[in-house]
């Protein structure tokens, strides 16, 4: 039996025998759709098959009815103001098999940084494109780092490691490296773990 199959499934035919409590407000859907929507969900219902609430509390309000027409199979256009909740829903749903298709938003050196401060908050869902927004400064990391520092200090300790291991970092010089770890440390003790990513041996004497 071919997996498609599910997709001539009349789903919406199912008694409503599951409610969403999303932000005080319920979402009626079938126990199915509920499932497939949440591995967590699916999970409890395992060993209590009577489990038929699940509440989601979320900081950035919206519209859940999004979240149930994924139901459909078909891909969604989802408003701009709704990325924001949505990222927040499927980081709760813990459902990996949601994928965001951003609207081709070109990376520079200019937004990069922003782009990415967005993604950190919802990593495994948009995880694709904050790898490529990664990969970006990485590339450019000889140019940004020497004039964009306090940008670097706004993100995550685990973005910088990151970029800072990424096989694509461009640096001028050795020393360059160790002088933004430098930079780094001076601010925060946790990155003296950076240290290990600099190749000494092209460290000049005056550096070291």
């Amino acid at each position: 039996l071919k997996s498609t199959c599910v997709l001539n499934v009349p789903f919406q035919i199912y008694e409503d025998d599951f409610s969403f409590i999303v932000n005080g407000e319920e979402f009626r859907t079938s126990r199915i759709i509920s499932d497939l929507l949440s591995p967590i969900i699916s999970k409890i219902h395992l060993t209590d098959p009577t489990f038929n609430t699940f509440i989601i509390n979320t900081h950035v309000k919206g519209d859940f009815s999004y979240i149930l027409s994924l139901a459909s199979f078909n891909q969604i256009n989802i408003p701009e103001s709704e990325v924001p909740f949505i990222s927040e829903v499927v980081e709760i749903l813990n459902n990996d098999s949601i994928k965001y298709l951003d609207k081709n938003t070109e990376i520079t050196k200019d937004n990069v940084f922003s782009l990415i401060r967005f993604h950190e908050k919802f990593h495994s869902y948009n995880s694709s494109l904050l790898s490529k927004e990664i990969d970006f400064i990485s590339s450019h990391f000889h140019e940004l780092c020497e004039h964009k520092e306090e940008e670097f200090l706004s993100l995550s300790f685990d973005t910088i490691f990151r970029i800072i291991n990424n096989k694509k970092l461009r640096l001028k010089t050795e020393d360059q490296l160790l002088k933004f770890i430098n930079a780094m440390y001076s601010e925060n003790s946790e990155y003296s773990i950076l240290y290990e990513t600099v190749l000494f041996d092209n460290v000049t004497t005056q550096s070291i």
